[in-house]
């Protein structure tokens, strides 16, 4: 318990922790069986065809021509980190007997909830009851955080065993030993196996803590440091080197993270900020900043600082992709929630301190159901998609004018992903506006649709280009004067479907 902490029964806290843990597994479990398309539909998708294709590949009964295709959209999605989830959803549909949308759902929610263990045992080491309650149900209420931790990708694991690899760290800070080591070692090292930018902040706990207990020049040159260091790294960087030389791993879009250029263009630190705005929101980002300064002298100050820098290096390393996708803040909730909640147990302590009286200690209570109700009500929004069926449908209709082709090209949103899963064919995707916008800041030549097409995509012989973002393509009109020599074979309120056979 920390300076100040008001001694209270054990038994409410614990009952508001569970309080929180239900109403963020029920919140997820809300039309949990519609379309994945409410939050970034293209990397839900881009899974769920990649557990199709394990699944179909294990499974009899599947017919010859579904396998192929299945086999080709996988194989065309490629490898951006080891595909840990979809391997276990394709183990889990032979359970279940069947592809259930569902079920990936539910692991990467079962993923998300247990971070939330491991970050109330964090803040029990460096904050008090108070906070730690505070960080645990902005973590798991929080509206943007609901949305996106329900959706089938790997980031919800990758934090969970982030934040097990940092509390780990911590146990072995308080009594360092080979056994607490090695345990830490191994969590930081799974979390970076999962997804390779969840290293620096591990890396800046495991330092920070070592450079306190000590001193810098020791702690860099010492055994057990070099020993975090390398079982932290080397996995995935064999795992890595083993991809790119067998062409497994898309090294082209990992490439795309980086752009050095982007730490002196508006682009980055506008898309940034706007990230963080649309994820935890201006006001809570600033004051947690404030919290950081909150936080207890030795081991809490150390951990938290760390946590903010082990964040901040991520975001600049990984700034294409930071500026342009909202889920890479995931990161950043758990360190909100911890900054956040020394603050708001600051606060309680004076007020319960200066109007002990029972009916201030229920006007307080009141607050904290209120904000709870208004998260929940904001998350319900979020997770509902009223046209999500009918797109599935348009889909499912494209699939069988173009009979199911492996040789589609497609101009969609979602870059086709979606729609080869639910039309079950093959495609290539062609380049939507903020695709041509990266060429421009990475300093690539103007290419035309035409030089576009016989450049990448007329060496596979496409029978079809499917529009189906009709927008991107009014946006697009070279694209359109290229398109116009082909005929039409289908069109509808949602889509068109050229022939492109015959050229």
């Amino acid at each position: 318990m920390s300076a100040g902490e008001i001694t209270s029964p054990v038994w409410p806290r614990r009952l508001l922790l569970g309080g929180l843990f239900l109403a963020a597994l029920g919140i997820r479990l809300y039309h949990i069986t519609d379309p994945p398309v409410n939050f970034h539909a293209t990397r839900q998708y881009r899974s769920y065809v990649i557990a199709r294709g394990f699944y179909f590949d294990h499974t009899g009964g599947v017919p010859a021509w579904q396998r192929d295709v299945a086999r080709c959209s996988q194989r065309l999605q490629g490898l951006l980190e080891p595909p840990i989830m979809e391997a276990v959803t394709a183990v889990g549909y032979r359970l279940v007997g069947g592809e259930r949308m569902w079920l990936p759902r539910c692991i990467t929610i079962a993923c998300w909830l247990a971070g939330g263990v491991a970050l109330y045992a964090i803040a029990r080491r460096i904050t008090d009851g108070t906070a730690a309650l505070f960080a645990v149900g902005f973590y798991l209420l929080l509206p943007f955080g609901v949305a996106a931790t329900r959706g089938f990708q790997p980031d919800p694991l990758m934090v969970l065993l982030m934040l097990a690899g940092v509390w780990a760290i911590l146990r072995h800070d308080e009594a360092p030993t080979r056994q607490r080591l090695a345990a830490a070692a191994a969590l930081a090292s799974l979390a970076v196996v999962v997804k390779p930018g969840s290293v620096f902040i591990p890396l800046a706990t495991f330092l920070s803590l070592a450079f306190r207990r000590e001193g810098i020049r020791r702690a860099l040159t010492s055994g057990s440091t070099v020993g975090f260091v390398l079982t932290l790294v080397l996995p995935t960087l064999a795992i890595y080197a083993y991809g790119t030389l067998s062409g497994a791993f898309l090294v082209n879009e990992a490439r795309k993270t980086l752009l050095p250029q982007l730490w002196v263009s508006a682009f980055f630190w506008r898309g940034w900020l706007g990230q963080i705005g649309a994820t935890v929101g201006f006001p809570c980002f600033v004051a947690a900043l404030l919290g950081a300064f909150a936080f207890r002298r030795g081991t809490p100050q150390y951990c938290i600082a760390a946590l903010w820098v082990g964040y901040v290096v991520f975001c600049l390393s990984l700034n294409y992709n930071l500026a342009t996708h909202d889920y890479y803040q995931l990161q950043l909730i758990p360190i909100v929630g911890l900054s956040l909640g020394v603050l708001v147990a600051m606060v309680q302590r004076s007020l319960w301190t200066e109007r002990p009286e029972w009916y201030w200690r229920a006007a307080m209570a009141s607050v904290w159901v209120l904000a709870v109700a208004l998260s929940l009500a904001d998350a319900r929004a979020r997770l509902v998609y009223p046209s999500g069926r009918r797109m599935v449908a348009n889909q499912q209709a494209i699939g069988a004018h173009v009979r199911h082709s492996e040789r589609t090209i497609f101009l969609s949103g979602d870059y086709g992903v979606p729609l080869e899963y639910n039309g079950l064919l093959c495609g290539i995707s062609w380049p939507l506006g903020w695709d041509l916008e990266w060429e421009r800041l990475a300093g690539r030549p103007a290419t035309t649709a035409e030089q576009r097409f016989d450049r990448w995509y007329a060496k596979d012989a496409p029978e079809y280009f499917i529009v189906e973002d009709l927008n991107e393509y009014a946006a697009q009109p070279d694209l359109q004067r290229f398109l116009a020599r082909f005929p039409v074979i289908a069109r509808s309120d949602a889509f068109m479907i050229y022939a492109l056979t015959g050229r």
